[in-house]
Parts: structure tokens; sequence; C-alpha cells
């Protein structure tokens, strides 16, 4: 009888070993499944934030292009001293546009709280409608302009009224005597505002 309680102690503590083996083995199973699905999803989310890294860094190449772009635009309509002559020759074509004698008499670049400034100083003869569409178009120019000072005449002309003018007799006609039309001088600084 011993021997086969023997027998029975045998088996069971083989059952029980195999048993705690088998459960070990499962136990590292389970553990080496869950390490790799971590695993798996880490690389997962990895590559999901590298693909919105790699979409965010193009949106921001897009976007510093379009600054670029931009930059460069306006760098093309900042005064410096290169692009002066360009500046005074525009200055005078948009004049001649508009049927103005313009004329600059001095260009300064006086230095306020350590920043350069261009200051141009002109006198614009023409008619009065002339001086208007011509300071008008210089607000419209690609380069910032300021208006520091502005002084409009009128021109002396030979005028009288029409009725101590009396009317020019024809044959058949009889008009009024229309006098000359007068013209207006302007004396203005300018301060170009992108030097």
């Amino acid at each position: 009888m011993k021997s086969i309680l023997k027998k029975h102690i045998l088996v069971l503590a083989i059952s029980i070993i195999g048993c705690v083996i088998a459960i070990i083995g499962i136990g590292i199973l389970f553990a080496t499944t869950n390490s790799k699905t971590t695993r798996v999803s880490e690389i997962k989310e990895r590559l999901a934030s590298y693909q919105k890294n790699k979409k965010a860094f193009e949106d921001e190449a897009k976007e510093l292009r379009v600054l670029q772009e931009r930059l460069s635009i306006l760098e093309k309509h900042v005064v410096t001293s290169d692009s002066l002559p360009v500046l005074l020759s525009s200055l005078e074509g948009l004049a001649s546009k508009n049927g103005i004698g313009f004329e600059i008499t001095s260009v300064q670049t006086p230095i306020e709280n350590e920043k350069p400034k261009l200051l141009i100083e002109a006198t614009a003869k023409g008619s009065y409608l002339g001086l208007r569409t011509f300071f008008a178009q210089l607000e419209h120019q690609p380069f910032q302009v300021k208006l520091k000072r502005l002084y409009l005449f009128s021109e002396q002309a030979e005028t009288t009224s029409i009725e101590t003018a009396g009317t020019l007799s024809g044959p058949k006609t009889t008009k009024p005597v229309i006098s000359k039309e007068v013209g207006w001088q302007g004396v203005v600084t300018i301060e170009v505002l992108s030097f």
C-alpha cells in the first residue's frame, strides 16, 4: 500500500509541478504577448505622431515659403540708398503723367531716434486738378509716404470779372470774355516711411 500511496503522491507532485510549470509558461507567454502588443501600440503611436509631425512640418514649410515670397515682395518696396534714384525718377514720372511740373529741391536723410529718415522737398506746378490727382496717386505708390508739409498757392493771373470784361462781338455772336485758368503751385515735404 505504501507503494501505491507513494505512486499517487509522486503523480500528484508531478501533476502539481506540471501545472505550476504550465501556469508559469502561460504567464511568460501572456507577459511576452502583452509586451509585444504594448510595443506594437507604441510603434503605431510613434508612427501616427511622426505622420502628424510630418504634416505639421509640411504645412509650416508651405507657410514659410509664402512668408518668404511676401517678404521678397515687401523688400522690393523698401527704398534704400541704391534705389533712391529710381524712387526720385518715379516721382518725376508720376508728376509728368498728370501734367505737373515737378522739381525736387532737396533730398535729406536726417537721423531721428537712431533711425534714418528720407525727406524729399519739392515744388509742383500745374492745374489744381492735376496737383490733386498727383497727390492722390502718390498715396497709392508701392512705397509708404507721409506728407509732412503741403502748401498750395494759386499763381496770380490776369483775371477780370465777366461784368467788367464785357463781351466780344462778332458778326453773328456775342460771347462773354472767359478768363485764363489760374495755375497752382505746391510746395511739399514728403517723408518716405519705407526707408
